[in-house]
């Protein structure tokens, strides 16, 4: 990814954060578009693996799951939300993440964020996704 590339993706999300269109608990909604077009519309079928691991003092959850056509990498701290989506599984490695939210308590408070942790189904109702009765019950296994 070119340096101006990732400079307009960084003013367009900074764009955002400073007039919002979605606010959903206590998240800015920084993918506009993606938020819009699959807000309650995307039913997450499958969930293939959910991973936490605690990097620089910070947990992050990285789910991987699936809809009837599409794969997701969803990559959760409590700063942000980062999705990838493919067409194919072998996409979610090499495709890069887009920011999909960022925790309003980021832009109000110091350091540490790790005070209001999402559980796994928090981390959907952000997102605007159904889950499925066999993702619920993967979810609930765990």
């Amino acid at each position: 990814m070119s340096l101006d590339k990732i400079n307009s993706k960084i003013k367009a999300i900074y764009s955002k954060l400073n007039s919002p269109k979605y606010i959903t608990h206590n998240w800015i909604i920084v993918a506009d578009k993606m938020y819009e077009k699959y807000k309650n519309k995307l039913t997450i079928t499958n969930i293939n693996n959910i991973q936490s691991e605690l990097i620089t003092n910070s947990i992050v959850i990285n789910i991987m799951c699936e809809s009837k056509n599409k794969y997701y990498y969803i990559k959760y701290s409590p700063q942000f939300i980062g999705i990838v989506e493919s067409d194919t599984e072998y996409g979610l490695v090499l495709d890069s993440y887009d920011i999909f939210a960022v925790n309003t308590e980021v832009l109000d408070s110091p350091p540490p964020f790790n005070r209001n942790l999402l559980n796994i189904k928090g981390i959907f109702n952000v997102l605007g996704w159904k889950l499925s009765k066999k993702a619920k019950e993967y979810i609930e296994n765990i």
